[in-house]
């Protein structure tokens, strides 16, 4: 079938440059927030020599740093960042030194011209820090604890164990030499240079001869199985608590083929000799990539079952990305941090895409698309570069990490990968082993293009939002011509530049239109010999929002069924949903059972569940004993969208005899979905069930709160109980909201809202905002201003503001509720007046 050349005739534009620009988003900035600049530096870091003895009976550290540095400020002060710091000796080149201390910063007057070389040292002892130093130690709770220390030090929590600059603008070599028990080991940066043995302790020494920011500085003790291998010269080691050697291989095998593929991608190698992995009980992160020696949960250490759909690849090629991006070079303070996790997060779709394949990749930015729209949904909207923040915690959400990532793909897609590639290795090679900041990242891609990207950056990163955009089309059979339509329906955030990507899927022919919207609406008209069959629209994801396509019933399963493209795929699947015409629940059917792709049958899956009709449950039924579990785990999902007899025997079937933990999980909650009073007894069975991170029992739990049964409410406040795992804990304390009326339940939620567990502080807000119970709002007030963990912090003002507008919600109700009854209150007095005057 021949086609003409395209010609663009734009019939409609109600812009012709319309770039508004919303800095500080919706909801994100508190009253009284205020830009925030990189810290001033008065001198110049060079290396830093901790020297440390570990006392597991007191959690306490007695501490040596000795910091070598020089004067930029003539005649200051050198100010170190010290919280709760007992401090036992200040010296300044070799002598005692008068200094000023209120717990937080340590101060001491120079007294020396600029360009002097300096070396301080500071003698100190610390004893259960609050944060950046853990110690995990067997309880009464817990008596099969395995002794542990380990410390946590982004954003700025390295303060808490040792005296620093704890700023990331600024770079320096260090060494750490640490005392522990003779039977556990010590993991840090750089290379081992020396253990010595010194009674019943070891003295474990190690070096790190490149630049970093202190924040990254680390160490990691105790029992440890290992193994080590290299590759390309590099040395990996990966360790795991005493006993867990078995799951080395399903959690860290990939780890060579990503350090490969990374440094392929970037053109820069690893730049370290060695790149540790340790994981460690009661980690506050997934993982942290403290510089070539990262740190993770042990809850990513996984049996055979739970390898079947659950898998450490993300959290292992994320942390491995950040060694260039975030160690190798650094944002230059928070408002940058998506220099550092953007990246991390795009390079790990990128190992997928190696790895996994095409569909793989794009459906991997389909669940982080998913994840910042939630974000943007439910609580705020932000710039991805933001210098109005309180707290650096506070920027490290699903702007910084997903929206970002998206970001970088829609770069890529803008640019060509070739350019990009280019572009990064200039990023890197500039900035090695020193700090950057977004224009910096501009400026590279830039040079490499001959490209103006001040737009780009602009509308992406320093603004806030995402388009919204609707594209309808049809076809004039008399013209043989294609006519497409682009709405962008936002609010109040103006209109986006969008260079768009369309296929036009003739049959037996693919034609591609590439054009360029920059305005609220356009249309244009293209020559055309057939009607199209469907078109795809963007099919590289290269708008970071919300996609609409209006089209006919056929050409969305007709898209949805044959198109290559994974993106066109799931929206055409996801539009479908929103129908429930026998046609459409048969090709959902089809798609469910007979796809190759898992993600593509999942979609069809969650469909059906939306559409609700019972000729669509039959069919979702089917999908039960699919043989992949991320499927049926996505089958289990949507069943808990009915509440027929049929769903609740399916689930129950799911939950006694699926082999996936993680299956078995997603069908506990369904159940409770259900609210078929049946559904009890066998989640009250689920709840013992043992599973990789409690799974099963978790889930349980929630399914329990979906009943509002009031039967649960004892034994959810029971596994409140500091004796069950954190994950446990957290989804207990988080279910309790359905039974809010309870007054053991809401005395229970102010116990937890000071729990030692920040996680269970953040799920007994989660609750309380769930339920909306006003009576809650001087306690989470409490929370703000007292809690020690920004994450809490921030969470508990905006379940505070939430709780003040429910507060003036229901007064706005009562004073409209009064003002009715008065109006009422003078029509009877009218009245019985106007009565009154009739019988006199």
């Amino acid at each position: 079938m021949g086609w003409s050349v395209f010609i663009v005739r734009p019939l409609v534009s109600l812009s012709e440059k319309e770039f508004y620009y919303s800095k500080l988003g919706k909801d994100f900035v508190f009253p009284g927030y205020k830009e925030k600049y990189p810290r001033s530096r008065g001198y110049l870091l060079k290396h830093i020599k901790f020297e440390g003895d570990l006392d597991y009976s007191t959690k306490s550290l007695k501490g040596r740093a000795t910091l070598s540095l020089v004067v930029l400020d003539g005649g200051g002060v050198i100010e170190l960042d010290a919280v709760d710091f007992k401090l036992e000796g200040v010296s300044l080149n070799g002598r005692p030194v008068e200094y000023t201390y209120d717990g937080r910063k340590l101060v001491v007057p120079s007294g020396m011209g600029p360009g002097s070389d300096a070396e301080l040292v500071v003698e100190y002892f610390v004893r259960e820090p609050k944060k950046g130093l853990f110690f995990i130690v067997p309880d009464a709770d817990h008596p099969e604890r395995q002794y542990q220390a380990w410390t946590q030090g982004e954003s700025e929590d390295n303060r808490y164990w040792l005296p620093v600059y704890d700023y990331p603008n600024m770079k320096c070599t260090s060494e750490v030499i640490l005392s522990v028990p003779a039977n556990q080991f010590v993991v840090s940066n750089g290379v081992l240079v020396e253990v010595r043995s010194e009674g019943d302790r070891k003295k474990y020494h190690w070096y790190m001869k490149h630049p970093h920011s202190s924040y990254l500085i680390s160490f990691v003790a105790g029992e440890f199985d290992s193994k080590e291998e290299r590759v390309d010269g590099v040395l990996l080691q990966y360790f795991v608590p005493k006993g867990r050697g078995g799951d080395i291989e399903r959690s860290f095998s990939k780890t060579p083929d990503m350090l490969t593929f990374f440094g392929e991608f970037t053109g820069v190698d690893y730049p370290y000799e060695k790149y540790s992995q340790a994981c460690v009980f009661g980690f506050t992160y997934g993982g942290m990539e403290n510089i070539s020696a990262t740190t993770l949960t042990e809850r990513t250490l996984h049996d055979e079952v739970a390898h079947m759909d659950f898998s450490s690849d993300g959290l292992v090629a994320h942390e491995l990305a950040h060694q260039w991006f975030g160690d190798l070079v650094t944002c230059k303070d928070w408002s940058h941090i998506w220099l550092n996790e953007s990246f991390a997060t795009f390079f790990q779709a990128l190992y997928f895409r190696r790895d996994r394949g095409l569909d793989e990749y794009y459906y991997d930015l389909v669940g982080k698309l998913d994840t910042y729209l939630e974000e943007s949904a439910k609580r705020y909207i932000r710039p991805i570069s933001t210098k109005f923040y309180s707290m650096p915690e506070e920027v490290f959400d699903r702007h910084a990490y997903e929206k970002g990532s998206l970001v970088l793909n829609s770069l890529l897609n803008l640019v060509g990968e070739e350019s990009f590639r280019k572009a990064i290795k200039l990023y890197l090679d500039r900035h090695r082993f020193a700090n950057a900041e977004t224009d910096d990242l501009r400026k590279a891609f830039e040079d490499v293009t001959s490209k103006d990207l001040e737009w780009f950056f602009d509308q992406w990163v320093y603004s806030s939002g995402h388009p919204q955009l609707k594209v309808s089309y049809t076809y004039d059979a008399q013209q043989k011509l294609l006519k497409l339509v682009f709405r962008q329906t936002q609010q109040d955030l103006g209109s986006f530049r969008l260079p768009l990507r369309l296929v036009v899927n003739i049959e037996g022919s693919r034609r591609e239109i590439r054009v360029e919207l920059d305005g609220r609406e356009h249309t244009f008209v293209y020559p055309c010999e057939a009607k199209p069959k469907y078109v795809c629209v963007d099919p590289n994801l290269s708008v970071v929002g919300v996609l609409e396509v209006e089209e006919d019933e056929f050409s969305s399963i007709a898209k949805a069924k044959e198109d290559e493209h994974l993106y066109c795929r799931v929206i055409a699947i996801r539009g479908l949903s929103k129908k429930s015409s026998a046609s459409v629940v048969e090709a959902l059917e089809e798609l469910l059972l007979s796809d190759g792709f898992w993600g593509i049958s999942a979609e069809a899956a969650f469909s059906l569940g939306s559409i609700g009709t019972k000729r669509a449950l039959e069919a979702l039924l089917k999908g039960v004993r699919h043989n992949h579990p991320k499927v049926r785990r996505a089958v289990a999902k949507a069943l808990g969208s009915y509440r027929e007899r049929e769903a609740y025997r399916a689930l129950v079937d799911i939950l006694r005899n699926e082999p996936s933990y993680y299956v078995r999980g997603e069908a506990a909650l369904s159940l409770g979905k259900t609210r078929v009073k049946e559904a009890y007894d066998q989640l009250l069975q689920a709840v013992n069930i043992p599973s990789h991170t409690d799974v099963i029992a978790s889930n349980a739990l929630q399914g329990l709160s979906e009943l509002r049964d009031d039967r649960c409410v004892d034994l959810l406040i029971e596994k409140t109980s500091t004796k069950y795992g954190e994950m446990l804990r957290r989804a207990a304390a988080q279910s309790l909201y359905a039974y809010i009326s309870n007054d053991k339940v809401r005395g229970r939620l102010m116990e937890l809202l000071k729990d030692s567990d920040y996680g269970v502080r953040i799920s007994a807000l989660q609750a309380i905002e769930k339920s909306g119970d006003t009576r809650f709002l001087d306690a989470v007030s409490g929370v703000v201003e007292s809690d020690y963990d920004n994450r809490v912090v921030r969470t508990a003002m905006e379940v505070r503001r939430r709780l003040t507008q429910v507060q003036q919600n229901q007064f706005g109700e009562l004073r409209a509720k009064y003002e009715q009854l008065s109006e009422e209150n003078r029509r009877l007095r009218s009245e019985v007046e106007e009565l009154k005057a009739r019988l006199k």
